[in-house]
């Protein structure tokens, strides 16, 4: 893995994330409902033996976390042409430690979903709050390669459809 890596857990079993899920499933073909929770690998230590570090949002905001600490399966997928260097992801990352959670994001882009399919017309409401799959795109956009236009909430189906829902390697990797 690479700093800037993206990382896409297995979906977990709660009634909102298998719910969320199902409805992303029914509406994107790009999803095929394996995964849910986004993360960006920021760096490692001691190349002997790494120990990797992911930038990620969960119910207490933004913070850095060892992958090790993550329960689960995920996959990996590159996005960026030029590797950034974990310096660069570093920095990104840190600008953005602490701020909340953003619950209410959610809500937000199942109207603006179907706003989109309704006028082909697009909306977001851009704050100072992140869930997961925002933190992923707008560190892609801080460092240099957006994902998709700013007035868009990110759906992990777009990030999904430009890698024909493969992931870097074909396989997936399970935490020790």
């Amino acid at each position: 893995m690479l700093p800037g890596d993206i990382l896409v857990f297995k979906k977990g079993n709660s009634l909102v994330t298998r719910l969320l899920s199902w409805l992303l499933q029914k509406f994107e073909p790009d999803y095929d409902g394996w995964g849910w929770h986004t993360a960006m690998v920021v760096m490692f230590r001691n190349p002997i033996d790494p120990v990797y570090y992911i930038v990620h949002s969960v119910d207490k905001g933004v913070s850095i976390a060892p992958l090790d600490d993550v329960p689960g399966e995920y996959r990996v997928y590159r996005w960026f042409t030029d590797t950034p260097t974990d310096k660069e992801v570093w920095l990104a990352a840190n600008s953005l430690i602490g701020k909340p959670y953003d619950i209410d994001a959610y809500f937000g882009t199942i109207v603006a979903y179907i706003w989109h399919k309704l006028t082909g017309k697009s909306w977001r409401v851009i704050d100072d709050e992140f869930h997961c799959w925002e933190l992923t795109f707008w560190l892609c956009r801080l460092l240099g390669e957006p994902i998709q236009p700013m007035n868009k909430y990110p759906i992990l189906s777009e990030l999904l459809k430009h890698y024909g829902k493969r992931p870097l390697d074909g396989i997936y990797r399970r935490l020790s």
